[in-house]
């Protein structure tokens, strides 16, 4: 089975290790139709934590495969921004499509879903978000050639504030702008605090949608310290930063 390298495949295989990994803790053992717990033993060898997050970045990457190569064309586009947004994919193709028989075995097998029921659901879970971060690129190019807010520039890092990596990054506004006029007419925060940005690659800035309703992020998530708080952020990037 040839893998194809291109962004897409990327940004599907984020979307993918995210639901894996929040799924579960654990990670299939080769060979075996079970999944075997991540140790927490302090004293088990970092060689060990190392093949055991390379067998788990494997079989999230087996499991994209499977289901990069069922999709139609459309969600395979060879270029995403601004020029093709609107033949992009949507919600409502994502939820045209039926999981592909190896893929829904596969969650089954290693008990990544309660029953049979919830393989859909998980499946257009997946694919949902993966349309959601394709038009989020296109915004990104968008707004890749406007010039930044004022004091946005002097902010930026070199490295992504969650995983570390050095990749390319997108502003993430730690309180979501359609949140703004809530904030302020509930005084959860001050006026100076709206536009103060954290710069994240892209799949660290979905991670962080995906873990909470901008609501909860501006009342209690509206710094990377509080963010990085959560038990599923610190799991997340402790995926992203081991990927290249």
């Amino acid at each position: 089975m040839e893998q194809t390298q291109s962004s897409c495949f990327s940004v599907l295989k984020d979307n993918v290790a995210y639901k894996v990994i929040q799924a579960s803790n654990t990670i299939p053992s080769k060979g075996k139709n079970k999944i075997e717990p991540i140790s927490a033993d302090k004293d088990t060898a970092a060689s060990s934590q190392d093949d055991l997050a390379k067998e788990l970045d494997e079989f999230i990457l087996y499991l994209t495969q499977e289901l990069y190569d069922a999709l139609p064309d459309k969600f395979k586009p060879q270029v995403v921004d601004e020029s093709n947004e609107a033949q992009l994919p949507t919600k409502t193709d994502a939820e045209s499509l039926s999981a592909p028989p190896t893929f829904r075995d596969s969650l089954i097998t290693y008990s990544l879903v309660n029953n049979e029921d919830s393989v859909d659901d998980m499946f257009h879970s997946i694919l949902i978000a993966y349309t959601e971060e394709l038009s989020s690129l296109a915004e990104d190019a968008r707004r890749a050639n406007l010039p930044p807010a004022a004091g946005w520039k002097s902010t930026r890092t070199d490295l992504c504030e969650i995983c570390g990596r050095d990749v390319p990054l997108t502003y993430h506004h730690l309180i979501p702008r359609s949140t703004h006029d809530k904030v302020l007419k509930r005084k959860w925060h001050p006026p100076e605090m709206l536009n103060v940005v954290a710069w994240l690659c892209r799949p660290c800035h979905s991670a962080v949608h995906k873990n909470a309703p901008n609501e909860v992020l501006a009342q209690h998530y509206y710094s990377v310290e509080l963010l990085m708080q959560r038990e599923s952020m610190q799991r997340w990037a402790d995926y992203a930063s081991r990927q290249r």
